[in-house]
């Protein structure tokens, strides 16, 4: 009960208008995320007439850039590829690893647009692999944290429990925007591979942009979701200087 009494604490703090678009934003910004995904999942079609697989691709990628030492493996689920830069493994879906659709092709590039920036050793990628894992785990505690942190609030009403939970938010607001620019530029890399060796043509082409478009865009709402709330608790703690 202590917990429920402070969060009602909290939320008093909001103003109607406050509280109206603060749920609006947050709203949008997760149903934009589900339509996103169902897209992509749309792009999933026929294998095209071609000799890649999204394997191939990333393997050929890599090959390009003098990268051949990167193992490329098959895991389980649907659109989870994902470049892991501890073990130097590029980890491809059953939607990727060995079909010959343009979003296969589009997904494979892209992931080995990121094993690119990695081996160029941009500082602010050892900033975004040292960040991965935190933010990781402060998504699985994020709602026992955030009852924590409230609770403590309200037995003791110190608002440094407000402030250690305004940190614990900035983290992946801070990652987010780290992560922007480098989904963004290896989806540019990837599609400057795909044209310049002539991998996809036409409209398979568009479909593959397309699809790397909506991926970029699923980062973009990412940043609003967790920035909305970062600045919820952010204007709770300027009102209850």
């Amino acid at each position: 009960m202590e917990l429920i009494f402070a969060i009602l604490d909290l939320i008093q703090n909001f103003s109607s208008g406050e509280l109206f678009t603060i749920s609006a934003i947050a709203l949008t910004s997760l149903l934009a995320g589900m339509y996103t995904h169902r897209s992509l999942r749309a792009l999933d079609g026929e294998d095209l007439k071609i000799k890649h697989t999204g394997k191939s691709v990333a393997e050929d990628m890599l090959w390009e850039y003098g990268l051949g030492n990167i193992d490329i493996k098959p895991i389980k689920g649907q659109l989870t590829d994902n470049y892991n830069p501890k073990e130097r493994t590029i980890n491809l879906s059953k939607t990727t690893y060995n079909r010959k659709t343009a979003l296969a092709v589009a997904i494979a590039a892209h992931e080995a647009g990121h094993v690119v920036q990695h081996e160029k050793g941009n500082v602010w990628w050892s900033v975004r692999t040292a960040l991965a894992p935190i933010v990781k785990w402060i998504g699985r505690l994020q709602m026992l944290a955030a009852g924590a942190f409230i609770l403590l609030h309200g037995l003791t009403n110190s608002p440094i429990f407000l402030w250690a939970m305004l940190i614990w938010y900035l983290i992946p607001v801070v990652f987010t925007i780290i992560l922007l620019p480098f989904e963004f530029d290896a989806s540019a890399k990837a599609l400057r591979w795909i044209k310049e060796f002539d991998i996809l043509k036409g409209k398979d082409y568009k479909t593959a942009e397309k699809a790397l478009n909506l991926a970029a865009t699923t980062y973009v709402w990412q940043a609003i979701s967790t920035g909305t709330v970062f600045f919820r608790w952010l204007i709770i703690l300027r009102k209850r200087r």
